[in-house]
């Protein structure tokens, strides 16, 4: 019995001794076949697979200040100025730039909208970082928002966020100034056909997405304008136009009623008058293939009739004593350009205030000012014959006069003006571009020659530094 017992004992311990050597064996044999066989017996964590680096086409847009003359370069031009310290672009964008200029010599700052340019310097910006306070220039003679050919681009990691360039997303929308068909006027159309008036700028205007002017006279069978008068404006692509001109009432609310009708029988629309005082006060929206534009506009000077009720009329507003918008009034703007936004993309006011002067009266920069500060994207001043400088206030763009679009005026200032031509990329005012034009045999609009143009530009880049100091 005492054997037995000893044996098991003698057995137990053996195996307490053999078994954890026989276990190391097994391990070690275990791990030397999954060695041999590629096979990792340790819990090691699993790796997520690395994404590839998406990369892209990025557009680069060369930009200048917007009274310099210079409306063309180059890469390598760019690569020369690049060098020599002269292009400036954002933080976020410098290195990607130094890369593909070759140039260690590009300043930056923390935003596009920081930065301010002079005559002599230029910067180089991604698509959507422009602003219209700088001037588009053409690369090797092609244009970011017209040719698909534009040569200034980059293969480069997509960042975060970053969108491609579609040319198809941008809108064009064109702005003429006073359209006032005197005597001389009727008497060219009657002899030569309604389209006449436009024969040399119509391609301009029928090419954009939106064209908008202000008529500073009565269109009615009352009065000296014939009622086809308005028949050339629909045909050479006007979509709407301003009626809250304290001109275009002289002749009563009768006259004013044809007005309106025939601006609707010529299929365009009208803003900042109606035939009652709730149309009159409204705003109109226009929608395109991407955008949704909404219209505002208002009169006011003095000498307009004002709707009331339901007698037809322009929508009159008034100023205090400080000369901004009445506080009596403000609310009412406040609360239409919040309703005209939500109905659209952008926000345009086309406001009769301007004086025949070279410089914007205080007035007008200060209701200007107030619809900015609500929020309205493109601020046209209307009424003044004289072309009148442009100023970039709180991120939106003001143009305080474009003068006269159509007058049989005899006056050199009072013949000749600017369109103005927007665009808008995705969701914002990207460029803005002002073409100087003068009236030909009086009632003709044709795009100023070299000489008239700088004339032209040069005032109003005065007139814009006299308004702010930040112009230059």
């Amino acid at each position: 019995m005492k054997r037995k017992i000893f044996k098991r004992i003698l057995i137990g311990a053996l195996l307490i001794i053999l078994i954890p050597f026989l276990l190391l064996f097994v391990f070690k044999t275990v791990r030397h076949v999954g060695e041999v066989k590629g096979i990792s017996t340790e819990n090691k964590p699993t790796e997520t697979p690395k994404k590839e680096a998406v990369k892209f086409k990025r557009y680069y847009v060369a930009v200048s200040h917007l009274s310099n003359p210079k409306s063309n370069t180059s890469k390598s031009e760019l690569v020369s100025l690049a060098a020599s310290g002269k292009i400036i672009t954002s933080d976020d964008t410098r290195e990607d730039l130094q890369k593909f200029l070759g140039a260690e010599k590009i300043s930056s700052v923390p935003a596009a909208d920081q930065i301010k340019l002079t005559k002599d310097n230029f910067a180089v910006l991604k698509v959507e970082e422009l602003n219209p306070s700088l001037k588009v220039l053409k690369v090797d003679g092609k244009f970011i928002w017209e040719d698909e050919d534009y040569p200034l681009w980059d293969d480069v990691v997509k960042k975060v966020g970053e969108q491609p360039f579609d040319l198809k997303e941008r809108t064009e929308v064109v702005v003429v100034g006073n359209i006032n068909y005197g005597k001389t006027v009727l008497g060219k159309i009657n002899e030569k056909g309604a389209l006449s008036s436009f024969s040399e700028i119509s391609d301009y205007l029928t090419g954009a997405d939106v064209t908008i002017g202000s008529l500073d006279l009565t269109v009615s069978e009352s009065s000296s304008s014939g009622k086809n008068i308005l028949e050339g404006l629909g045909e050479t692509g006007f979509d709407i136009l301003s009626v809250a001109s304290n001109k275009v009432t002289q002749n009563g609310s009768k006259a004013y009623r044809d007005t309106l009708a025939n601006i609707t029988d010529n299929k365009m629309d009208y803003v900042g008058g109606g035939e009652s005082e709730a149309d009159a006060s409204n705003y109109k929206v226009i929608k395109n293939r991407n955008h949704g534009f909404a219209f505002i506009s208002f009169n006011i000077l003095a000498g307009g009739l004002a709707a009331k009720d339901e007698t037809a009329g322009v929508n009159q507003v008034k100023t205090d004593r400080t000369l901004n918008i009445d506080s009596s009034q403000k609310d009412y703007i406040a609360s239409l350009v919040s309703n005209a936004k939500k109905e659209s993309d952008y926000l345009i006011a086309y406001i009769n205030v301007s004086k025949d002067s070279k410089d914007p009266s205080t007035e007008a920069k200060n209701v200007a000012h107030n619809l900015a500060e609500m929020g309205v994207d493109l601020i046209i001043c209307g009424n003044s014959s004289i072309s009148e400088g442009i100023e970039y206030y709180k991120n939106k763009f003001i143009d305080y006069g474009l003068g006269n679009f159509i007058s049989d005026t005899w006056s050199q200032t009072g013949s000749q003006g600017i369109i103005l031509k927007a665009i808008f990329y995705k969701e914002k005012l990207a460029s803005v571009y002002l073409s100087p034009i003068t009236i030909m045999d009086q009632y003709k609009p044709v795009f100023a020659s070299e000489k008239d143009a700088k004339n032209i530009l040069d005032a109003i880049w005065a007139s814009s530094g006299r308004i702010s100091r930040e112009f230059y």
